[in-house]
């Protein structure tokens, strides 16, 4: 269900709300793995965060590694050659539909929050590939996030920073 202008202005930096899917147009960008794995592969290693996980929440500390280790990509993201995470930031930066679909997504949230178009405020379009059942370690983003779930399940804790109180979400 999409937050309703009324619902996501007032919870801006205060709560978690969704935001409506379809003010996030991917239909430019690369979103097949073939694809993806193409521009992941000519992007610098600067932008690129690879860790090989546990599958639980015990299974230790991640192991960050260089893209240019990881031959079967497809292999790891199915499960059939381990689990890993990537994560990918400023896509916007190496491919013009990445560029396109963060540009439509902060006109549109800029008429609603109008924070977001002042100047010093940057967006960026990342995105976070996980191997199924591979589990992220705990850790708090200094930065607003807006998840969209493009494929697959996700299972979100999340913690209101006043209460301590979690709130789960699942995408």
């Amino acid at each position: 269900m999409a937050a309703p202008t009324d619902v996501l202005t007032p919870a801006w930096g205060k709560t978690a709300v969704e935001a409506p899917a379809e003010w996030l147009d991917l239909s430019a960008a690369p979103t097949g793995l073939g694809p993806l794995e193409a521009l992941l592969r000519a992007m610098p290693d600067d932008c690129l965060y690879v860790r090989i996980t546990g599958t639980h929440a015990g299974s230790g500390a991640p192991r960050r590694v260089a893209l240019r280790e990881i031959d079967d990509l497809p292999g790891r993201l199915t499960g059939a050659s381990g689990s890993l995470h990537l994560q990918a930031i400023h896509l916007e930066r190496h491919h013009p539909g990445c560029r396109a679909a963060l540009e439509s997504f902060t006109t549109r949230l800029a008429r609603v929050i109008p924070e977001v178009a002042r100047p010093g405020t940057t967006a960026m379009f990342g995105i976070f590939l996980s191997t199924p059942g591979a589990v992220a370690p705990f850790h708090a983003d200094q930065e607003h996030n807006f998840l969209f779930q493009v494929t697959g399940d996700k299972h979100v804790h999340l913690f209101d920073p006043v209460t301590e109180r979690r709130i789960e979400a699942a995408a």
